[in-house]
């Protein structure tokens, strides 16, 4: 029972948190969906932005939804790049 009550706290916590991911959104400049290489050699398609003060604020505090929602970040060498991941090519 206690490991359903954290489960179904869990989803509670992802599903709340998706619609705070309008707001870091709008929060960033992104590139038009592009691919991108990650280090294994797998390409996927998504958008890419400096990371944002509201960026780094929901990453600190909701690092397993924003994964599920498809955001990531990166080192660059202009400092850190938030990923957004898309289905598909032209979203």
């Amino acid at each position: 029972m206690k490991k359903l009550f954290i489960l179904l706290s869990l989803a509670a916590t992802l599903t709340a948190s998706a619609a705070d991911f309008a707001a870091v959104h709008a929060s960033m400049t992104w590139t038009p969906v592009h691919s991108i290489t990650n280090q294994t050699g797998d390409i996927r398609q998504a958008r890419t932005a400096p990371a944002s003060r509201e960026f780094w604020a929901a990453w600190r505090t909701n690092k397993p939804a924003m994964r599920l929602a498809g955001y990531s970040a990166r080192p660059t060498t202009n400092g850190w790049q938030a990923i957004q991941f898309v289905k598909g090519g032209n979203q």
